[in-house]
């Protein structure tokens, strides 16, 4: 079963990672900072691991077309 990611309205989905550093660095506290990155980290590893997961499922699957070679 392919997975679909849909980003929660509950929290601010930025575009790019400069978008997401501009927000990190807006704030004055380095621990803040510090935890603002870690749960940013923590977010991508698992989003890779279910990606990867997913894909590894998948490859089962696929059914690649044989290769014709041309005259």
């Amino acid at each position: 079963m392919a997975s679909r990611f849909q980003p929660c309205d509950l929290f601010r989905t930025f575009e790019t990672e400069k978008e997401f550093n501009d927000f990190v660095e807006g704030h004055s506290l380095p621990e803040e900072r510090r935890l603002l990155w870690l749960g940013f980290a923590f977010g991508c590893n698992f989003a890779v691991n279910k990606i990867n997961k997913d894909l590894d499922q998948k490859k089962d699957q696929i059914v690649f077309p044989p290769v014709r070679k041309k005259d």
